[in-house]
């Protein structure tokens, strides 16, 4: 009895110190495991590919090889040679029935029926995912009034990155890239939060070099995905409150911006730098559609919808 009574309060230490032990793991951990599971149930999405990658030539197909110039020679003399009937040889005297020929009328020549070409319907691949580097608008963390409306110079920056083939964007990068935009802004508009569409497009021309850059009106969003099946990635703006993402605060921002790099079936894979979570972030279609608005003052939901894009 006495050594049963000694093993019960050491199961129960042991039992006590691994339950701890787990809930301090989940604790620590809970980002990587929150992350994993919404990786889980967003499932696999497509491969992404580079802007090199993407604008490199189809390899030409070499096994159509040219006939052989021997074959061509050997069609060529086994033709029968055309026969020619010698006129002596004729019954019908040269100038026979000269007087009484006469010519066949002609038939009025028809004009011929002008046969319109037929429109060949433009398809798009029924899935794709641009390399599009991520940052979050809050490099360091910092969740201050400047960088928790600083969506526009982050989608903006990443837009540029993806033009000139980067694969990554530091902390510290990102962080000066953010500061020298609003700085610009400041300098050119005389303020930086909440700019439209075609302010940002304006940022990404002038200041980010990118003279392609343009904010365009939409009817749907067919228009965003024909233009990222050609390999061109997208800006939208976006009442934040309608996109129910999990990870934004209070709900969501009021305006937002965000960058559309593919798509897979009727899900849209986007980089949002509004979480850190939001590299390869895919969004429902509809609920999508539904959020984009531009800013035109507090009634965000009533917003004109357009997009960014550099060239179509």
């Amino acid at each position: 009895m006495t050594a049963k009574k000694t093993r019960t309060p050491i199961v129960t230490l042991i039992v006590s110190v691994l339950v701890v032990a787990a809930a301090w793991g989940v604790y620590t951990f809970r980002g990587d495991l929150t992350d994993a599971y919404r990786s889980w149930r967003r499932g696999p999405i497509p491969e992404a590919i580079s802007r090199t990658e993407f604008e490199r030539p189809a390899p030409v197909d070499s096994s159509a090889e040219e006939p052989d110039q021997n074959e061509t020679d050997e069609l060529t003399t086994d033709t029968e040679p055309t026969q020619t009937v010698d006129k002596t040889d004729s019954d019908e005297p040269d100038d026979a029935g000269d007087e009484d020929r006469t010519e066949p009328e002609s038939e009025p020549e028809t004009p011929e029926e002008i046969v319109e070409p037929e429109e060949t319907p433009t398809t798009r691949p029924g899935s794709i995912n641009l390399r599009v580097p991520f940052m979050v608008q809050a490099p360091t963390a910092n969740w201050d009034t400047l960088h928790g409306e600083a969506c526009e110079e982050a989608s903006a920056i990443m837009l540029a990155a993806y033009y000139a083939d980067e694969t990554e964007i530091t902390v510290d990068e990102a962080e000066s890239r953010i500061m020298d935009a609003v700085a610009w802004q400041d300098l050119t508009f005389g303020y930086h939060l909440d700019t439209t569409s075609e302010e940002t497009a304006r940022m990404i021309r002038e200041h980010f070099g990118l003279a392609a850059a343009e904010a365009v009106p939409i009817g749907s969003l067919n228009d965003i995905l024909d233009v990222v099946a050609t390999g061109h990635p997208v800006i939208i703006p976006a009442y934040g409150k309608a996109l129910g993402n999990p990870n934004f605060r209070n709900g969501g921002p009021l305006y937002h911006m965000l960058l559309i790099k593919g798509y897979d079936g009727d899900r849209i894979i986007t980089n949002d730098p509004g979480t850190r979570r939001g590299a390869d972030y895919v969004y429902d279609a509809d609920v999508l559609w539904d959020a984009i608005h531009d800013w035109n003052g507090d009634d965000v939901p009533h917003g004109e919808k357009v997009m960014i894009v550099v060239g179509r």
